[in-house]
This record gives C-alpha cells, sequence and structure tokens, in this order.
C-alpha cells in the first residue's frame, strides 16, 4: 500500500481544481523531458558538440537509469494517480514509483552542477528538477512520494557514476578493444527481451565506437560555442531525418540501432565531409 496513499491523492485532486489551459500546455511541454525525443536531443548535442566520450557515458547512464526504472516500477507495483482520478491529463496504465523523469531530470541535474563549474549550474539545476518533478503531479501521472523515490535514485545513480566511472574507463582502457566490444555488446543483448529499443540504441552506439576509434574518425574538440553549436544541431537534424524517413508503422529495433549507428560512426566523419567542402 502507497504510504500516505489518501493524503496523496488528495493533494493531486486539489493541485488539478488549478489546471487552465496555458497550464496544461506548459507542463505538456515539460513532458517531453520523459520522452525519447529528449534523448535524441541530448545525446547528438554531447556526442558531436562536447565529445564523443561524454556522448557514450550519457547513452549508458540513460539505458542504466531507463533499466533500473523499469525493474523497480514493476518491483514496487503501486499505481498511479490517473488510475483512480478523472482529473488527469496524461494516463499511463504502468506502475508509478519511481517516477522515471524525476529520476533523470535529477541524474542530469547533478551531473550539470558538477561538471559544469558555473555560477549559473546550480539555479538551472534546481529549475530544471523541480518544475519537471512538479509536472508529474501537475499532469496526474505521479503521486509525490513517486517523484521524491524518483530523485532519490537518481541521486544514488549519480553518486555511483561520480565515484565508478574513473576505475571502469581505466580498467577498460586496459583491455582489447574487441573485448570491450564484445562486453558491451553483450549488455545490450541481455537488455534487448525487457528494452528492445534502449539495447537496439546501444547496441549501434557500442559498434560504431568501436569502428570509429579504430578508423580515428571522430572530430576534434571544438573551438567555440558556435561550432558545438553547429555540430550539435548537425547530429540532432540527422536523429529526426532518420526517424521522418524510416516507415511508421516499422519502428523496429533497427531503426534504434541505426540511431545509435548514427551518432557514433555516420556523424563525425559525413560532418567533416560537408563542413570541409563548404571552407574549401
Amino acid at each position: 500500500m502507497i504510504p500516505f496513499y489518501d493524503e496523496q491523492l488528495r493533494f493531486v485532486a486539489e493541485v488539478a481544481k488549478y489546471r487552465n489551459e496555458a497550464l496544461d500546455h506548459f507542463f505538456r511541454v515539460l513532458n517531453f523531458f520523459d520522452t525519447p525525443h529528449f534523448f535524441f536531443v541530448l545525446v547528438p548535442i554531447l556526442w558531436l558538440g562536447l565529445s564523443w566520450k561524454w556522448g557514450l557515458r550519457i547513452t549508458f547512464l540513460g539505458v542504466i537509469t531507463g533499466s533500473l526504472n523499469y525493474v523497480l516500477k514493476l518491483a514496487v507495483g503501486w499505481p498511479r494517480p490517473c488510475a483512480v482520478l478523472q482529473e488527469t491529463v496524461y494516463y499511463f496504465p504502468s506502475p508509478g514509483f519511481p517516477s522515471g523523469a524525476a529520476q533523470s531530470s535529477m541524474l542530469m541535474a547533478a551531473l550539470l552542477v558538477y561538471y559544469w563549474k558555473s555560477p549559473w549550474a546550480k539555479p538551472i539545476a534546481a529549475v530544471y528538477v523541480l518544475l519537471v518533478g512538479f509536472s508529474r503531479i501537475y499532469l496526474g501521472v505521479h503521486f509525490p512520494i513517486d517523484v521524491l523515490g524518483g530523485w532519490a535514485v537518481g541521486l544514488a545513480l549519480f553518486f555511483l557514476f561520480i565515484y565508478g566511472i574513473e576505475s571502469l574507463e581505466k580498467f577498460l582502457s586496459a583491455q582489447k578493444p574487441l573485448l570491450v566490444l564484445a562486453l558491451g555488446l553483450a549488455i545490450a543483448v541481455l537488455l534487448f527481451p525487457y528494452r528492445f529499443h534502449q539495447a537496439s540504441i546501444l547496441a549501434g552506439a557500442i559498434l560504431g565506437t568501436y569502428l570509429s576509434l579504430q578508423w580515428r574518425l571522430y572530430l576534434p574538440t571544438a573551438k567555440s560555442l558556435r561550432e558545438r553549436a553547429i555540430r550539435g544541431v548537425f547530429g540532432v537534424a540527422g536523429f529526426f531525418l532518420i526517424l521522418y524517413l524510416w516507415p511508421r508503422h516499422q519502428l523496429s529495433y533497427l531503426l534504434f540501432f541505426i540511431l545509435g549507428l548514427w551518432i557514433s560512426w555516420i556523424a563525425s566523419p559525413l560532418y567533416k565531409s560537408i563542413f570541409r567542402r563548404k571552407a574549401q
């Protein structure tokens, strides 16, 4: 049974009284952060605009946080408020605890604060986390405890990342590239029966990274913010062009595998080829 169930249900119902068309639209926009399209924007921007290493890190983190959230939801099995309330904007039949959007937003916000040495980092991260968290309650898809649980899991993943990533990458760099490739693909295969979209994009990203590193295809570090932005837009545009051109009735594992290959193997040499020609 959900702790403080009646109190939480009343709170969600009370929030629903203040809904209007403008707020509904605003919080629907925030729901973007709980969709695969956010991943399709974030990863190319990081991969091409920052570095392939950060792109691959966030790809792995996205798969890990999504898979863990899926397992926790099934294990706990608590319902969502939209299962009993009519005053909801969205309806999802899956269990609610913990909130996946709250979990991923806390993880990304903590990484932003930790790595971005700017006075803007903390206020941007705080607004992002609070707005995404409240949006889940406003839309009627989560109880407050789901959001709190998502924040807790997201923070736990953040600490595991910052304390473990250096040792893990040092271990992997000491191994033969083919062994690292095999290990990565094995993880994707194990995840495939449960999260085939994420497993497929991970497999494509791992294979593409291996090929790009072997053939030295990746772009050098961008020299300006403008160049980072252009690279990021190029990567995102490629993602959505592939999605647009792909037959809508065939959203299969092959599509997501190709998306993984696009960002990890195809985008960098294609970008170099296009912009080098323009410069000439």
